[in-house]
């Protein structure tokens, strides 16, 4: 059995797995771990603020007692008004998500702030990202960027891909003009698919970063024309845009591009269905971070789809990464569970583990071989065009 005390470890990945793993996952109601059980319910109830939020972890995780998410926050509310930061990290995650108590999403971010405060980087990282997305609090890119910019360096995984994704984004939007009336809110680059046109002058510069070689203005370009927001819809011009910022290694355009090949709808005429190959540009975008990416491969994984060979281990990890940000990984993950062992879903999220880490390395060497923006793409584009070349080869286009 783990040992309940927190740890680097259950710091770092607990930040996006804890609260949503099944009860039995940590272990089972084993004699020792219902003695360690009680052990702890009794230095609880003397008021050791440690084994209060042990005691509300056995109850969130099912540790030697029968789950119970609201004795959970009723022991972490106890250990947090001790000053104990990991207790106010999980409270905050429980009222965020209400989980164990109504939803309050300001009551949440407080919580994150008073954990982070005092140092706890899941805490950092959560509250980075609630200042991004406008969760229970007005949307900051400045502050998001310095929240998550602690937890990164301190080596958040979470925090990491944040930063990543908004990198793109920011360039881009360091380009649109002054009086635009929208901001992006997609991932790393994507224009809006929705709401007010892209001006003709910020296109008109987005084309040209894009013809030097810059992977984010050919993702705003690829999702322009993908859906005629400021030009005429054209698939065939939106799928060129998306490679040539996929085979630049930008993860949006390579998750874009994958999709075009899984589900090829939008681009009828363009495009033939290759499930292997969008399976391949979704494991690079997936590497750099991409939460549906991860929530695709998943999916491919647990039915042994775009032939990949069935395997429930690894797509509980990608579904596992995936899930803290979206519902539809949250979902598929929770059929995933019914079906798997004990056994099996411990391997899955062992696997977790290993796979943040990789993708933690995968983008610090992104980082120091390419900055992003416009570093890079020109000395890429002669071996984007081979790419392309030996893709069209293979495919007999």
């Amino acid at each position: 059995m783990k040992s309940l005390n927190p740890s680097p470890w259950l710091a770092f990945i607990l930040a996006a797995l804890a609260l949503i793993m099944p009860a039995g996952l940590l272990g089972g109601m084993t004699p020792a771990e219902v003695m360690k059980y009680n052990t702890t319910s009794a230095y609880a109830g003397n008021g050791d603020k440690l084994a209060q939020y042990n005691l509300g972890v056995c109850f969130s995780s099912g540790l030697g007692v029968q789950a119970d998410p609201a004795q959970a926050v009723a022991w972490w509310r106890k250990s947090a008004a001790q000053g104990f930061a990991p207790a106010m990290y999980n409270l905050g995650y429980s009222y965020v998500n209400g989980i164990g108590t109504k939803q309050d999403l300001a009551l949440g971010v407080s919580w994150y702030r008073k954990s982070a405060d005092l140092g706890h980087v899941p805490a950092m990282c959560n509250l980075g990202i609630c200042y991004e997305d406008g969760v229970g609090i007005r949307a900051d890119a400045a502050e998001a960027i310095k929240w998550l910019g602690k937890a990164a360096a301190q080596g958040d995984v979470a925090a990491t891909i944040r930063l990543d994704l908004m990198r793109g984004r920011l360039e881009a939007d360091k380009a649109r003009p002054t009086n635009s009336a929208t901001k992006d809110k997609g991932t790393s680059g994507s224009a809006a698919p929705s709401g007010q046109p892209l001006s003709k002058e910020y296109l008109k510069v987005m084309e040209a970063k894009a013809l030097a070689g810059d992977a984010v203005a050919q993702v705003v370009l690829g999702h322009a024309y993908r859906y005629g927001n400021g030009v005429d819809k054209d698939p065939a011009i939106a799928l060129r845009w998306f490679r040539e910022s996929a085979e630049l290694g930008n993860p949006t355009a390579q998750y874009y591009l994958g999709r075009s090949y899984y589900d090829f709808t939008d681009y009828p005429s363009v495009v033939r269905p290759d499930h292997p190959l969008a399976v391949s540009w979704w494991l690079k975008s997936a590497a750099q971070g991409t939460i549906e990416a991860m929530e695709a491969l998943g999916f491919c994984y647990s039915r042994g789809y775009g032939g990949l060979t069935k395997n429930d281990v690894e797509a509980y990890a990608y579904l596992s990464l995936a899930s803290p940000k979206s519902r539809a990984a949250q979902s598929q993950l929770t059929v995933l569970e019914r079906v798997m062992t004990l056994a099996a879903r411990e391997a899955g999220a062992k696997r977790a583990v290993e796979l943040s880490k990789e993708i933690a390395m995968s983008i610090s060497t992104t980082k120091k071989t390419d900055s992003g923006g416009t570093s890079g793409g020109v000395d890429k584009l002669e071996q984007s065009k081979k790419a392309k070349e030996a893709e069209l080869l293979r495919k007999g286009a």
